[in-house]
């Protein structure tokens, strides 16, 4: 699945449309997600958030649970600065991803498809 977080822009074909974090962390939630492009500015920054609370999300869930993120992560924002911040958290994810979680032991395969985290937290759905 091809997700894609906006609020204004034109949805890409083939592409399944956010509008929220919180919708676009229920499909994540959901391990089908492939793609992922996200917008920063979702006009109520305060209220539903931005596309980078679902990079937090994301990050939290690779370093504590072992969640798998999608292979590719992708950024459509025109807010400089807010992109520049979420690139660092896109790196941060990479390097949790192929290195270690919370002390455990991960393994990654060179195709990066197998991962096991010894040890982890009970659940990854709170």
């Amino acid at each position: 699945m091809k997700v894609f977080l906006d609020d204004c822009r034109t949805t890409p074909s083939g592409w399944t449309r956010t509008y929220t974090p919180q919708q676009t962390i229920d499909l994540l939630k959901t391990g089908h997600v492939e793609i992922l492009s996200l917008d920063h500015d979702l006009g109520d920054d305060d209220g539903i958030g931005t596309g980078y609370d679902v990079l937090l999300w994301l990050e939290e869930r690779v370093f504590w649970y072992g969640f798998i993120p999608p292979k590719v992560i992708a950024l459509h924002s025109s807010n400089s600065c807010a992109k520049e911040k979420m690139n660092a958290a896109i790196l941060q994810i990479k390097r949790i991803r192929e290195k270690v979680v919370k002390g455990h032991i991960c393994v990654v395969t060179p195709d990066n498809e197998d991962f096991t985290l010894y040890d982890p937290k009970p659940s990854q759905d709170e």
